[in-house]
């Protein structure tokens, strides 16, 4: 029974870590005044790496001023926008991304994931964890910019935030704790 809740007590840690690293990773979803300035609406965004690297040389991130987050992590991304009707390219902190298609969020001045494109779903999905600058990896996003008639304001302000992760990790936090407890 002792060697039993050791090792449930372990186990718990471990899945309360991985979610907390999760939800964490997910913090520099806040306010980014200093991105607002940097965006701007495009056709399309880089298709590879060779694109990708040009459009970012030309934008140079590391050239504005801004105090949201290290030099290193204020960085080139072209994202759809949060109503899927624009592509946008816009130097932002980069932030995880989960399983989902990377947005910027021009209200709220944040790189978010978008809630409603699941990128896992793709005939070439994403993975469940991506950093935010990587979304040119994943093409299909931009292949819904345009095809959306309407969002609502309840979507939208769904959309801004700090993105489910955290929620969802304080609850099943809190279902485990119970549980262990209860042991």
């Amino acid at each position: 029974m002792y060697l039993s809740s050791i090792g449930s007590l372990q186990l718990l840690v471990l899945i309360f870590a991985i979610l907390w690293r999760t939800s964490n990773g997910n913090k520099p979803y806040m306010r980014c005044e200093a991105s607002r300035s940097t965006l701007e609406y495009v056709d399309r965004c880089p298709k590879d790496e060779t694109e990708w690297k040009k459009a970012a040389s030309e934008k140079d991130c590391s050239a504005v001023r801004q105090n949201c987050t290290s030099r290193d992590n204020f960085v080139y991304h072209c994202l759809i926008n949060a109503w899927e009707n624009a592509t946008v390219e816009v130097c932002a902190t980069r932030v995880h991304i989960i399983g989902k298609c990377a947005e910027y969020n021009a209200k709220g001045a944040v790189v978010q994931q978008h809630e409603r494109l699941d990128c896992k779903m793709f005939a070439h999905p994403c993975p469940d964890f991506y950093l935010s600058d990587k979304a040119y990896l994943y093409q299909e996003c931009y292949t819904t910019v345009g095809k959306t008639t309407k969002i609502t304001t309840n979507t939208a302000s769904r959309m801004h935030g700090f993105g489910a992760a955290k929620g969802i990790a304080c609850i099943v936090t809190i279902i485990l704790l119970t549980i262990f407890i209860n042991l």
